[in-house]
């Protein structure tokens, strides 16, 4: 957002705000409702057959084996990947189940981790970051201190940022 930036506008037609009628509305409502109570039976049956899994140990229905990463996913939902990547070393192998955005229930089966090296583009670039975080905490935290020791406040609140007023 740019402060001191004026914008004019031309209002060519206004409607105002009306409720809209149930038979309008009706159709997305029993979408969304269908939508939930698909989401709960998937997680219901998910989780049946992941207490199932777990007994058995079953690996038919899986795919081959996959490495997988928070940065190559492997087209994995993030959700999957990240309970995946949670999952204890000690505790494995194991099969983990989680619900993905759209409803759909997922069971991974973990057989293994391993820590990745980072290469040089990746801690030069987390330094170049790192960098910046700690001289942006620098730099408020001499502002704070030159304000408290030379006693100046803002008196005028209008001309501070949205983030600043909190």
């Amino acid at each position: 957002m740019r402060s001191n930036v004026l914008v004019s506008a031309r209002v060519l037609e206004y409607k105002p705000e009306a409720e809209r009628s149930f038979e309008s509305v009706k159709k997305s409502i029993v979408e969304l409702l269908k939508q939930q109570k698909a989401t709960e039976m998937a997680r219901a049956e998910g989780e049946k057959k992941l207490a199932a899994l777990k007994t058995s140990k079953d690996l038919k229905g899986f795919s081959q084996p996959v490495w997988v990463s928070r940065q190559k996913t492997q087209g994995q939902p993030v959700e999957l990947v990240d309970a995946e990547v949670a999952e204890p070393a000690n505790s494995l192998p194991a099969f983990i189940g989680v619900q993905v955005p759209g409803g759909a229930y997922m069971i991974s089966y973990v057989l293994a981790n391993k820590l990745q090296e980072p290469t040089d583009a990746e801690l030069k670039s987390l330094r170049s970051e790192l960098a910046g975080i700690y001289g942006e905490a620098d730099r408020l935290g001499y502002l704070a201190a030159l304000k408290d020791t030379l006693g100046s406040k803002i008196v005028n609140q209008t001309y501070l940022s949205p983030e600043a007023q909190k």
